[in-house]
């Protein structure tokens, strides 16, 4: 019997992908900087947070359940929390009738980088909750994003409906519209004071989400995988299609490619074959997340006009433990400490 040639290429990938997801060490240097609460005077919208890009696809399990092949982050999501990352963007998908966490279309060809079951919305944000038990002054923002056309945003509500140990940490519009507040936001000093330190943003505009905000519509957010300057600092054109007048958050895109270019090249030809990669795989190249590139960039958009010569308040990255490791922490710190400064 012959085997389909996409088959074995598809086994290759996979063998590959187990090979150096096994192999490969976290970067774990002897010191990284520490993270530090930034001043309870500032607004959400004056503060700096390190963000990690498909937060939850990593190299190792964030439950009981399987991990990724060819992964975007290296740390698991307890260790991203240790290590000062405070924004998390994650994927939901609808999968036999529940919320799970996977990448772009649940159960299709695209997610033959997961290994074992998929991870629950419900595990996740349980997880989420009891680390902001333990961490009473730390705030968490949440991304969601989804692709896949079967998940609706009025799920995300009726499964928080059901967590009334996440619930109570949720900032919602009914108590906080920034649009009654000239586009800012809360102080963390109020955010704490009412224990409202969640707040989760939605790629779907639906109005009768209770629970999330739109993300186009209240962050400023610049294109994914590119390393262009110029491109990663304009608007993406939800933001352009969706942004309020007076949106202040912004939201710096830097997931220019992967760790390894030989597993950056796999991955990208295998999403080809299998319909999932639609841009041209040259556009995966090894990751830079060095600081000096960071701030080369960031210099470039405060030039922009949505940008009104701010650092962003979200960084998000892929590899974010290489940023991290790069004494990252330490220029949010920074700039957290000039915000204070320049209020």
């Amino acid at each position: 019997m012959r085997i389909p040639t996409i088959t074995l290429f598809c086994i290759a990938n996979i063998a590959v992908g187990l090979f150096y997801t096994s192999t490969q060490a976290p970067v774990m240097p002897e010191s990284i900087s520490r993270w530090y609460l930034p001043h309870e005077d500032l607004r959400l919208d004056q503060v700096h947070f390190v963000g990690a890009h498909n937060a939850l696809i990593s190299r190792r399990s964030n439950t009981q359940w399987g991990t990724f092949l060819y992964a975007q982050q290296t740390w698991n999501l307890q260790e991203q929390l240790a290590h000062g990352v405070r924004v998390f963007e994650i994927d939901l998908g609808f999968y036999r009738n529940k919320l799970v966490l996977c990448h772009q279309q649940c159960g299709g060809l695209y997610d033959f980088q997961k290994v074992g079951p998929y991870e629950s919305f419900n595990e996740i944000m349980h997880l989420f909750a009891t680390w902001l038990e333990e961490h009473p002054l730390e705030i968490i923002v949440l991304l969601i994003d989804s692709r896949d056309p079967a998940h609706k945003p009025h799920m995300i509500d009726i499964e928080l409906a059901q967590m009334p140990e996440v619930r109570k940490h949720i900032l919602t519009q009914m108590m906080w519209n920034p649009e009654s507040h000239n586009g800012h936001w809360p102080t963390l000093k109020w955010m704490r004071t009412y224990n409202k330190r969640l707040i989760i943003f939605n790629d779907r505009l639906n109005d009768s989400c209770k629970y999330t905000f739109h993300h186009w519509s209240y962050i400023m957010c610049t294109p994914p995988h590119t390393a262009d300057h110029e491109k990663s600092t304009s608007l993406r054109p939800e933001s352009l299609a969706h942004n309020l007048p007076n949106a202040q958050l912004y939201q710096l895109n830097h997931f220019a490619g992967f760790a390894d270019n030989r597993i950056a090249w796999l991955y990208a030809i295998g999403c080809t074959i299998t319909g999932g990669l639609k841009n041209n795989p040259r556009g995966y190249h090894a990751l830079d997340n060095k600081v000096e590139r960071i701030i080369a960039i960031i210099d470039h958009g405060k030039k922009k006009l949505f940008a009104r010569g701010k650092n962003p308040n979200f960084i998000m990255l892929d590899n974010v433990d290489r940023f991290v490791s790069n004494n990252g922490v330490a220029l949010i710190n920074q700039w957290n400490k000039e915000a204070l400064l320049a209020r």
